[in-house]
C-alpha cells in the first residue's frame, strides 16, 4: 500500500508543478519496484515472482493521470540509456524487459 501511496503521492506533484516530462529518480530496493509494478499493472503481487537484480533501472513514465511501465530490470550501459528512447535500448543484448 505504501507504494501505491507514493506513486500517487508522486503523480499528483508532478501534475500540480508541470513535471509531466521531466525525469525523477528513485532509489529503492526491488520489493518497492515489485510492488509498485504490480500496482501499476494491475496485478496484486503477481509481480513479487519477479527477479529485480542489484543496480538494475526500472523506468515508470506518468501522463494524464496514469502510470505506464516503460522499461525493467536494465542492468546495461549507462551511456546506452542516457538520453535514449526507452524503445531503442532493446537493442542492447543486456538482461531488460521492455514494455
Amino acid at each position: 500500500a505504501r507504494a501505491a501511496d507514493f506513486l500517487t503521492y508522486i503523480g499528483k506533484e508532478c501534475e500540480k508543478e508541470g513535471w509531466e516530462n521531466e525525469n525523477i529518480a528513485v532509489v529503492t530496493h526491488g520489493g518497492v519496484i515489485q510492488s509498485m509494478l504490480s500496482y501499476i499493472l494491475q496485478r496484486a503481487n503477481n509481480c513479487k515472482a519477479l527477479a529485480i537484480s542489484n543496480c538494475s533501472i526500472t523506468v515508470l513514465r506518468y501522463s494524464k493521470g496514469n502510470w505506464s511501465v516503460r522499461l525493467v530490470n536494465y542492468t546495461g550501459s549507462l551511456s546506452t540509456l542516457a538520453g535514449a528512447p526507452v524503445s531503442d535500448i532493446s537493442a542492447d543484448k543486456s538482461k531488460a524487459e521492455l514494455f
